[in-house]
C-alpha cells in the first residue's frame, strides 16, 4: 500500500467524522429512507413478473394445473412460424399424490410359554411426521407432488396442413412434456 498524503486523513476516518456531525447524521437518514422506500416499492410492482413457486403449484387443482400447461402450449406453439392461431387441448390420466414422510417404529417381544416354547410378537407402526408452520397450524411434512401424467396432446392451429408445420409442433409438444408423437394429434381449422 502507498503512503498516505501529508494532511490527508484515510477515507474511512473521514467518513466517520463526517457521519458524526448532525448534517450526515440527515444525510445518512435520508439515504435509509430511500432505500426502505425502494424496497418497498419494487415489491409492491414486483409481484406482477414473479414466477410461480414449486408450492404454488402444489396448490393448484387438477383442472387447474391442465389449462395452465394448455395456455403455456399455446402461447409457445403460437410463436413459431407457420403455426398460426392455435386451440391446446390436453388431457391427464390419474390425479395428483402427495408422498408424505413417515417415521417407522418396530418393536419386537418374546415371551416364554409354561411349556418352555417361546412366542415371539412384532409390531410395525407408520406415521407422518408433523411440522408446525408460523402459524401455529400443523400440516403433514411432504416429501414430493406428484402431478398426474399427460394422456394425450390434441392441437388445432391455422397450419395444420403443412406437414411441415405438423411435425414442428409435434416435435414441440414432445419436448415439452416429454411424451411420445403417439399421443399427439395435430390437425388444421377447418
Amino acid at each position: 500500500m502507498g503512503e498516505e498524503k501529508k494532511g490527508r486523513q484515510p477515507f474511512g476516518e473521514r467518513l466517520s467524522g463526517f457521519l458524526k456531525t448532525k448534517k450526515g447524521q440527515k444525510i445518512l437518514v435520508a439515504l435509509l429512507v430511500a432505500a426502505a422506500a425502494f424496497v418497498i416499492l419494487s415489491d409492491s410492482f414486483g409481484g406482477e413478473t414473479r414466477q410461480p413457486s414449486s408450492e404454488d403449484e402444489t396448490m393448484m387443482s387438477d383442472e387447474e394445473y391442465e389449462a395452465a400447461l394448455e395456455s403455456r402450449l399455446r402461447g409457445i406453439l403460437e410463436s413459431m412460424s407457420g403455426v398460426g392461431s392455435c386451440s391446446v387441448m390436453v388431457t391427464l390420466t390419474g390425479s395428483s399424490e402427495t408422498v408424505f414422510v413417515t417415521e417407522n417404529k418396530y418393536s419386537e417381544d418374546s415371551e416364554k410359554n409354561a411349556d418352555g416354547s417361546e412366542k415371539n410378537s412384532h409390531q410395525s407402526e407408520e406415521n407422518c411426521i408433523i411440522i408446525e408452520d408460523e402459524s401455529g397450524g400443523q400440516t403433514a411434512l411432504s416429501s414430493k407432488y406428484i402431478r398426474p401424467e399427460v394422456a394425450g396432446v390434441l392441437v388445432v392451429c391455422d397450419g395444420g396442413t403443412s406437414p411441415a408445420v405438423r411435425e414442428k409442433v409435434v416435435n414441440a409438444v414432445k419436448t415439452a412434456l416429454k411424451i411420445g408423437s403417439d399421443r399427439i394429434y395435430v390437425t388444421d381449422r377447418g
